[in-house]
């Protein structure tokens, strides 16, 4: 089946992408047990508090989409990248993934594409995210 320019231009431009910065050091996911029950740190919480108040202000008058997305997240850390200080790169996906949930898109299994990175950055430590629909 061939698609036509003007249908390809038409599908584009549907596309919604949403770019936000979160300032500050980038905080990953740790899965912490307290008296074997999972239990999230407070620093997490906040963390991810945070993302989610400048993802909603990013957003403006788009809404929570329950379409595919992928994702694109920059992590700049003021460490080392190769760093244990660092965090794991999957647990700083998730950590933006999860304050994304019910915001950006109903749920992060509609992340069908997901690109991560990491940075050092002493003098700007921040984690850039943008999310597209996917079409």
């Amino acid at each position: 089946m061939a698609i036509s320019l003007t249908t390809l231009t038409t599908l584009m431009i549907l596309a919604v992408t949403i770019n936000f910065t979160v300032p500050g050091k980038p905080i990953s996911y740790k899965r912490v047990t307290h008296g074997g029950r999972p239990h999230n740190p407070t620093i997490y919480r906040e963390y991810r508090s945070t993302v989610a108040l400048i993802a909603r202000s990013a957003m403006r008058n788009s809404t929570c989409t329950d379409k595919p997305v992928s994702v694109v997240v920059k992590v700049f850390h003021p460490v080392k990248a190769d760093s244990k200080q660092s965090g794991d790169i999957d647990n700083h996906l998730k950590s933006i993934l999860d304050a994304l949930n019910g915001i950006a898109f109903k749920d992060d299994g509609q992340v069908v594409q997901a690109e991560v990175y990491k940075f050092k950055d002493k003098i700007n430590p921040r984690v850039e995210v943008s999310v597209t629909d996917e079409l």
